[in-house]
């Protein structure tokens, strides 16, 4: 366990592959934990980075969660952009990550490829 937007206690270029699912959802500062993953990544690594809500879930269980979230964005636009994959394509580009692409773009459920 660790804290990805801190991350000082994870050595850099040590994994070949990272998966990381339903947590960027939950974490304040996106950038600096998209920075980590990058960072922990050995040269050549992939991380895969997903999140949002499961096309498995009950069908009337995922509607209330999505009406919930659109509603969340239509409030308050700006605040919802780590909730989906163009959000964590822009971290991304932000942090400086050249090779990162979306793999999944569903509208609640996504992920994200970086590599390094």
């Amino acid at each position: 366990m660790a804290d990805l937007a801190d991350g000082s206690n994870l050595p850099s270029d040590t994994y070949d592959c990272g998966i990381c699912t339903q947590t960027l959802l939950v974490i304040y500062d996106v950038k600096a934990a998209i920075q980590t993953i990058h960072r922990i990544l050995k040269p050549g690594g992939v991380a895969f980075v997903g999140g949002g809500f499961s096309r498995l879930m009950e069908p009337d269980v995922l509607a209330a969660l999505v009406k919930w979230a659109n509603e969340k964005r239509a409030a308050n636009p700006g605040s919802f952009t780590h909730m989906d994959s163009r959000g964590i394509l822009a971290r991304a580009r932000e942090a400086g990550i050249a090779h990162v692409r979306i793999i999944d773009g569903g509208e609640f459920e996504w992920w994200v490829e970086m590599r390094r």
